[in-house]
């Protein structure tokens, strides 16, 4: 299985920040992170990215995508 990083993931939708336990962080902050150990869940309405742990199926935090200049949930 082919583990790639979140930070990649997330980069790659246009994410700027991600929200983890009420707490606003920079992608920067989750580089370590894997898809093997933080699913990337797309979603149709907001919020559209969640982060998920796969261990406990629970949401542990959420992204933000830019659009047109304006962070969208």
């Amino acid at each position: 299985m082919s583990k790639k990083k979140v930070v990649d993931v997330l980069d790659y939708y246009g994410c700027q920040e991600v929200r983890i336990q009420g707490e606003s962080r920079s992608l920067s902050e989750v580089e370590g992170a894997t898809t093997h150990e933080t699913y990337v869940c797309l979603y149709d309405e907001p919020p559209r990215i969640r982060l998920i742990d796969p261990e406990i199926n629970e949401e542990i935090g959420r992204a933000r995508i830019e659009v047109d200049g304006a962070c969208k949930g």
